[in-house]
């Protein structure tokens, strides 16, 4: 099951990109992100679009 959250986020305020955070891919490992890089990432994006 899928959340709907980021899609209706989304819909509502434009393009946002926010990662789910539920795994890390090869990518992401790839380009040392890890999951607290990836959660402060999505932190300043919720921040720039509550501005």
């Amino acid at each position: 099951m899928s959340s709907k959250l980021p899609e209706v986020v989304q819909n509502e305020v434009g393009a946002v990109e926010l990662h789910n955070l539920s795994v890390l891919i090869p990518e992401n490992e790839d380009n040392n992100k890890t999951y607290f890089t990836l959660m402060q990432k999505n932190l300043k994006t919720l921040e720039t679009m509550l501005k």
